[in-house]
């Protein structure tokens, strides 16, 4: 799943004109700090792109690229402290999309295959009623033993999907990434809340 062997887009620098890689943050000639580009989060948070990145090394990896462009280290600058505060908050889109698993393989799908959309993924019959029945036994969960036992099978089944999403990646299919991701949506969503995420491998932390 590495970048080698993609092209790789250029950018002009506005102070001195000169071309830089577009995964560069700052121009290589005049060491000016540049606009944000359009890049994946993984990149931008200097990450190889993996489905396995622990929250350490992702906390690590945001600081790190928030100390080197944040805004007060361009204080002389009004162009850069600019396009700092941009940066800023590119990073922080980055290291929210990285951190819930329901955005993260989204994010690795889209650096490895482009765009994706969920509304052209047809999951199987067989799925999407295995789906509708989960979702009607939670609707009646009520003593604590219940619950537990329905997380605890949502949690292997989520298990399961991770384990074809890196099969997916790994042997670059498409479409079994695609139906893997709408799996993975489906379920995440059931052990959740509209204002909680699922990180990816939280299961592992419980």
């Amino acid at each position: 799943m590495s970048n080698q062997g993609k092209p790789l887009f250029h950018f002009i620098c506005w102070n001195c004109q000169e071309i830089g890689l577009k995964h560069s943050t700052f121009c290589g000639f005049c060491k000016k700090l540049q606009p944000v580009q359009e890049i994946n989060a993984f990149t931008r948070l200097g990450l190889e792109p993996s489905l396995e990145i622990s929250n350490e090394t992702l906390e690590t990896a945001y600081i790190q690229a928030t100390n080197v462009h944040h805004p007060d280290r361009f204080i002389h600058s009004n162009q850069e402290r600019t396009y700092a505060q941009d940066q800023m908050s590119a990073l922080n889109k980055a290291y929210q999309t990285l951190k819930y698993g329901r955005t993260r393989v989204i994010a690795l799908y889209e650096g490895i295959f482009g765009p994706y959309s969920s509304e052209t993924v047809i999951c199987t019959d067989f799925f999407l009623e295995a789906i509708f029945d989960l979702q009607e036994k939670a609707m009646h969960l009520t003593l604590p033993s219940e619950k537990k036992d329905f997380y605890d099978q949502i949690h292997t089944r989520i298990r399961l999907v991770e384990g074809e999403l890196k099969e997916a990646f790994q042997e670059y299919d498409l479409q079994l990434a695609a139906r893997a991701i709408k799996q993975y949506q489906y379920l995440t969503k059931l052990i959740t809340t509209e204002n909680d995420e699922y990180p990816f491998h939280a299961v592992t932390n419980l």
